[in-house]
């Protein structure tokens, strides 16, 4: 839902037009009375507690978790693809590490076994096992290769299990090789102690004359289980094992170390780094999940049965009222929702669970003054609001923000005592105490606003500013605010 609404763009904007509205109040002095003036700025100090803006934590999560997984931006091996023309798929991974450019993820398929023997990588690369487990994803080194893998620039490894009979699972020539999450696998057979996880022939930095360019030449491993063979690490350039740590489980032990210089721990890196999508991926999707988690919701849900269910209620009112500062609530697409003369006294965020405003209604009933007023500071998104008589939404005091909602005034014969919005609130009040000032303001954004007399009535000192509307084909879209003159 998240995605459709965050990739969903309105043609309509490519011919719209736009109006600019601006007015400007002139005071006049009076000599025979002092006045103190202030200079007000557009933004003022905020004492209110903000909400968690979750909802927006969730739609940024959700775009980048979709942008670091999708499907173009990464390489894939899959025997079991059988039209090879698709783009960016290959049957193996020799193949793929030929025609990949530098920084390019190559994503290996879980099940069955990939065939690796002495495939050199003279590139910046990223291997990433497709499986959830590195034992989904299993590559070979057929007996009598040197090596299933041979770095010769700067690449990682993650999500992979890598066996060898013969030889070494992986060479490490020169670059900076990361191995993260993998597991190491040296067959058990009588010719075991000419056999190694990990053979580094590099050597240590080699500093040019002619600048302060350094070759990083190291291998970082963690989170790696090594079996087998006769030595985890062997060496034969100047290059030393360091940091050791180890971490005993049930059935396996995990590998944390470095193969790097001996006397330099820090070394400038010159190298081209890859883009590293699968770990952006990885925390977005973990931040999604964080975000988007119904337990970090108070929901509004009138299909719910078992109201037992925490954060579950079934009218805007009740959660309102059970809501604790800081909270949002989603109100569930689908139907009408009653609010009438609903009062918010605390910072809240209300969020309508539709892919569009259209989806979650709240109606006020007639004979209501409003269907929500607002005294403390607080956000509207992706709700309609509808009202026969009085008005959508009353500010009385804080920080009101309306983002993408629709506010409709029914059409009748009192249209004129109806409005979309009423703010009766004055503006900042600085403390003698303290120079902390309490923002009262109201900020639309991409809204609708469709009948009544006005889209915004006030009664304090705040006034309408900084006016723009967009004309699309079937509707109107506006910006403003509602602040101090």
């Amino acid at each position: 839902m998240l995605g459709k609404r965050l990739t969903q763009l309105d043609d309509n904007e490519s011919h719209c037009e736009e109006t600019m509205v601006a007015s400007q109040d002139e005071g006049r002095v009076d000599g025979a009375s002092k006045h103190v003036w202030y200079s007000y700025v557009w933004s003022l100090s905020q004492t209110a507690v903000e909400f968690a803006d979750r909802y927006n934590t969730a739609l940024v999560c959700h775009r980048w978790c979709f942008l670091a997984c999708h499907p173009r931006l990464w390489l894939r091996v899959d025997r079991s693809v059988k039209d090879l023309s698709q783009p960016g798929v290959f049957p193996s991974i020799e193949t793929a590490v030929s025609a990949a450019s530098p920084g390019d993820t190559i994503l290996i398929a879980a099940g069955g076994s990939h065939v690796a023997s002495n495939i050199q990588i003279k590139k910046p690369l990223c291997l990433i096992g497709g499986g959830e487990l590195p034992d989904n994803t299993t590559l070979i080194c057929s007996r009598g290769s040197d090596s299933a893998l041979e770095f010769l620039s700067t690449c990682k490894l993650s999500n992979l299990t890598v066996k060898a009979e013969l030889g070494c699972c992986l060479l490490h020539r020169s670059g900076r090789l990361t191995i993260d999450g993998c597991i190491l696998q040296c067959e058990s057979n009588p010719l075991d102690h000419l056999s190694h996880a990990i053979v580094s022939t590099a050597s240590g930095p080699e500093v040019l004359q002619s600048s302060l360019e350094s070759c990083d030449n190291r291998v970082s491993v963690s989170r790696t289980r090594i079996e087998g063979g006769a030595k985890a690490v062997l060496t034969s350039g100047t290059l030393a094992l360091q940091r050791v740590r180890v971490i005993y489980a049930r059935t396996s032990l995990f590998f944390w170390f470095d193969v790097e210089h001996r006397y330099v721990w820090s070394l400038s890196q010159t190298a081209v780094e890859f883009a590293d999508r699968y770990n952006t991926a990885l925390v977005c999707h973990r931040w999604c999940f964080l975000a988007c988690h119904p337990r970090l919701w108070l929901r509004v849900d009138r299909s719910v049965k078992d109201l037992s269910q925490p954060g579950v209620f079934p009218s805007i009112e009740t959660a309102v009222s059970a809501a604790s500062p800081g909270d949002t609530i989603l109100i569930a697409a689908g139907g009408s929702h009653v609010a009438s003369n609903i009062q918010i006294k605390k910072p809240l965020c209300l969020i309508g669970g539709g892919e569009l405003p259209d989806n979650t209604t709240l109606i006020c009933s007639r004979g209501s003054d409003s269907a929500l007023e607002f005294l403390s500071t607080c956000k509207l998104s992706n709700l309609t609001v509808k009202a026969e008589l009085g008005c959508c939404l009353l500010h009385r005091s804080g920080r009101l923000t309306i983002d993408g909602c629709i506010l409709q005034c029914e059409s009748n014969p009192l249209d004129h005592l109806s409005h979309a919005i009423v703010s009766t609130a004055s503006g900042p009040e600085v403390l003698q105490s303290s120079l902390e000032s309490c923002d009262n303001r109201v900020s639309v954004s991409r809204t609708r606003i469709e009948g009544g007399a006005k889209a915004v009535l006030t009664s304090g000192t705040l006034a309408l500013q900084r006016v723009r509307v967009i004309y699309a084909r079937t509707s109107l879209f506006f910006w403003f605010d509602v602040e101090h003159r």
